[in-house]
């Protein structure tokens, strides 16, 4: 998954990591946020990164790719209701529909847009933080849901974030998780655009992380259906793919 960062200046990987636990008081309450908590936030496209932090000039966005622990638990909220309609025609696919349609209440109740966002209180993030409160008590790590940065469920699964709460360390200002994942050099979109523009990356010579979920995959961008494979988004995402993944 990938993780983004809006700023003009050299980011290092070490400013990737969450916010330290000495700076809790910096961490504010949104969606899946809690007030003092510090989390780890991912999108499953460099596309998703760029929305959430509401698209952002190209020489502001600053992203690294991250190879998440295969074993994690975590709580699937990115569930579209085409989805469920298409499960619901498949006798094979009972059980999965059955699970998908006793988590859609949580999936709808998390999912009310902010329309005032210079509200203090948001009503509307009250379930989605109990959520959050819950996770320890049944060892889950983190949240799967859709972004609300997308007019519909037609940008699945490129608009999936996950959120992940950092757990504290005793004597450490970060948790273990954000020190032993693997993730790249976080590089600025603007200087990349500059090489590609230029032909210098031969992006047919790489494995294609997106491809992995359907190039050819339409979505909604600019109120048209394109694929996503068209999108200069994808290549970013097959460039930090392919380049070297280590721990802090």
């Amino acid at each position: 998954m990938y993780r983004a960062r809006i700023g003009s200046g050299n980011f290092s990987k070490t400013d990737f990591l969450h916010i330290p636990f000495n700076k809790r008081g910096l961490v504010s309450t949104q969606r899946f946020s809690i007030a003092g908590v510090p989390s780890m936030y991912f999108g499953l496209t460099s596309y998703v990164c760029w929305l959430e932090l509401d698209k952002p000039a190209d020489n502001l966005f600053n992203i690294a790719a991250y190879e998440l622990p295969k074993v994690m638990k975590v709580l699937n909220l990115a569930i579209p209701q085409s989805m469920i309609n298409g499960y619901s025609n498949d006798d094979n696919l009972v059980d999965q529909f059955i699970s998908m349609i006793e988590l859609f209440p949580l999936v709808i109740a998390t999912s009310i847009k902010i329309n005032e966002n210079n509200r203090a209180f948001k009503s509307e993030y009250i379930i989605s933080q109990l959520i959050m409160q819950c996770l320890k008590d049944h060892n889950i790590d983190g949240i799967a849901y859709l972004s609300k940065r997308v007019s519909n469920d037609n940008n699945f699964p490129y608009a999936v974030n996950l959120a992940v709460p950092m757990k504290n360390k005793i004597g450490s200002n970060f948790s273990d998780f954000s020190t032993t994942v693997p993730f790249t050099s976080p590089i600025n979109y603007g200087e990349y655009k500059q090489i590609a523009n230029k032909n210098q990356l031969q992006r047919t010579t790489f494995h294609s992380f997106a491809s992995l979920y359907n190039l050819h995959q339409r979505i909604r961008y600019l109120d048209k259906s394109i694929n996503y494979g068209d999108l200069h988004f994808c290549e970013l995402d097959d460039y930090l793919y392919n380049q070297t993944f280590s721990p802090i």
